[in-house]
């Protein structure tokens, strides 16, 4: 029988995958699937970080004249696989020397595209997590009603 566990810890697990790809199946015991989501989600947005690619915070004032709707979709897409993108985040503001993002570069698209891809299957396999673990809940035991005399 599986194990049911509060909301706030169901809140926690799906908040933990959104941070780390492949966690809540991890928990639940689903080792391969949580590996295999873990080190393909990973390994897709280190190649776009290694094709010199970064996350890049869009213009969010829609009166501005540098906004533009396309980049504000895609660093929603990017935040899929929030863990990762968040390190890009602090990396960018904190001026770490890990990697070199460079936006002249011309693969500097390609690899926004790996990083964008990462985030939105990341995205993808928290939903189904959701809908495999904590999505369906067992119907209620139906009450019949008495016949009356």
């Amino acid at each position: 029988m599986e194990r049911r566990y509060s909301t706030g810890a169901e809140v926690a697990l799906l908040a933990g995958s959104w941070l780390i790809p492949g966690l809540g199946f991890l928990v639940k015991r689903d080792w391969w699937r949580g590996t295999t989501i873990f080190l393909l989600l990973n390994a897709t947005f280190v190649l776009g970080l290694l094709l010199h690619g970064t996350v890049l915070v869009p213009e969010f004032r829609y009166t501005s004249p540098a906004f533009n709707i396309v980049s504000l979709l895609t660093f929603i897409g990017q935040m899929g696989n929030s863990g990762a993108c968040l390190f890009c985040l602090a990396h960018d503001h904190w001026h770490w020397n890990i990697f070199r993002p460079i936006e002249s570069h011309p693969w500097f698209d390609l690899a926004s595209l790996y990083l964008l891809v990462s985030g939105c299957m990341n995205y993808f396999c928290v939903c189904n997590y959701y809908d495999r673990y904590l999505g369906r809940r067992e119907p209620a035991p139906a009450v019949e009603a008495k016949d009356s005399p």
